[in-house]
């Protein structure tokens, strides 16, 4: 016998090339069709707009999807959480778990004899679809099935879904919320509705009320605080008319929008908030009434105007302090203007004016003036030039104009009021 052969099992020896190379095709075959697969699930559950209705259909048929596409169905978010002491074992174990995480999942619909699709999404995100007919009733023993399989590799998962819907189209949208909802229970310990049709009770549209809390979120940032209660008080009207359930969902909603409107700033006080802010959900998911929840609200926003008062406050300081020193700095250029000044501070020229006018009780021409003044009289005390030298040293259009603004301010002339202040005998 050959020495190569000699490693090689008997069936390999004595089989067919040409059935060899067919085997080998259809194997090749097979992984491309597993990768584009792949791809295209991948796609579905995160490009938005990446298929129409008939190209879901058409590659659902293409690539042996086992869903039907006219069916509705309910989308899994499974999150693998690592342990936060990690081991080196722990690190490579990271590597394969959301393999055997995906096996786990496969495994737990197997058992319920449920068609299922799913992807691995990211590092740690694996996404799933079923059918919602075949699920109705067996979510939780589902759920139990998969977090048991994941827990004896030693990592805890987190599991968010959404209610059934139609629209594959949609997938993407309802993945990003399923993904808001994990990040949500994971910071509070209490998942939000994920569903963008209905929350979890009936007769409201979550859309509208969607919109509603992202403009009190807006108003929120602007610190306009009157129109924040005017915008909560016209969406708790919008929620009596609608079911406990649904007004909860929609109120725990705004309470992590605020939430992340709030982490978004640099702001110490808004980061001390934020802790205050985990108690607050807590308590609104005790509460029972509106009226409850309204006062609970409004102790809210009060705290959250208090720290966005003193933010705004520090931060237009800055930016009035900036803009001073750069008036000093360029006080000479005789076409100095406030434009100017806003573009280097990165603001409106209006905003900028407005904040001169409330910081120093000055109007930015007058502050100007003022500075170009207070260097014409230390050339003046200082040195001999001219008064005509100074003008124009100090950035004023014409020396008449100088004139005409220093005897204004001193009531003396430029040469009278270097003959004083070296006399000693100036005063105002």
């Amino acid at each position: 016998m050959p020495i190569l052969t000699a490693f090689v099992p008997d069936s390999v020896v004595n089989a067919d090339p040409a059935g060899l190379e067919l085997e080998l095709l259809e194997k090749e075959l097979n992984d491309k069709n597993s990768l584009c697969k792949s791809l295209f699930l991948k796609q579905l559950f995160q490009e938005e707009g990446a298929f129409s209705p008939d190209g879901i259909r058409r590659y659902f048929n293409e690539y042996s999807i086992t869903l039907d596409p006219g069916m509705e169905y309910i989308a899994f978010l499974i999150l693998i959480d690592q342990p936060q002491k990690r081991t080196a074992a722990d690190i490579r174990k990271m590597y394969i778990l959301p393999s055997l995480a995906m096996t786990a999942v496969k495994e737990a619909f197997d058992i319920f004899k449920m068609a299922v699709e799913l992807e691995r999404i990211s590092d740690r995100h694996i996404a799933a679809i079923s059918e919602a007919y075949e699920i109705t009733g067996n979510i939780d023993k589902i759920l139990d099935c998969i977090n048991t399989a994941v827990i004896k590799s030693g990592f805890s998962v987190s599991i968010a879904y959404s209610s059934p819907r139609k629209d594959y189209t949609q997938l993407p949208t309802v993945i990003a919320d399923l993904k808001k909802n994990l990040s949500h229970t994971l910071m509070f310990g209490i998942p939000y509705s994920a569903s963008q049709g209905k929350a979890s009770g009936d007769g409201g549209d979550f859309g509208i009320v969607n919109m509603q809390i992202k403009s009190i979120c807006t108003s929120l940032k602007s610190n306009h605080i009157e129109k924040v209660y005017e915008q909560y008080s016209g969406l708790v009207s919008a929620l009596k008319s609608t079911d406990a359930g649904f007004a909860r969902d929609a109120l725990m909603h705004l309470t992590f929008s605020i939430y992340e409107t709030l982490a978004k700033s640099n702001d110490k006080d808004m980061k001390n908030l934020l802790v205050n802010m985990k108690d607050f959900h807590r308590k609104l998911a005790d509460m029972e009434t509106l009226s409850e929840i309204n006062s609970l609200f409004r102790v809210l926003f009060s705290e959250i105007t208090a720290c966005i008062d003193n933010y705004l406050k520090t931060k237009n300081d800055k930016l009035v302090s900036l803009a001073r020193d750069y008036i000093r700095q360029n006080f000479q250029d005789v076409n100095l203007s406030l434009s100017q000044v806003a573009d280097r501070t990165h603001i409106t020229a209006s905003y900028l004016g407005k904040l001169f006018k409330q910081s120093t009780q000055m109007t930015f021409s007058d502050y100007l003036k003022d500075i170009r003044l207070q260097k014409s009289c230390e050339l003046l005390n200082e040195t001999t030039k001219t008064a005509n030298a100074i003008s124009e040293l100090c950035g004023f259009t014409n020396s008449s104009y100088f004139y005409s603004v220093f005897k204004k301010r001193y009531r003396v002339t430029p040469s009278v009021y270097r003959n004083r202040k070296q006399a000693g005998t100036f005063s105002l």
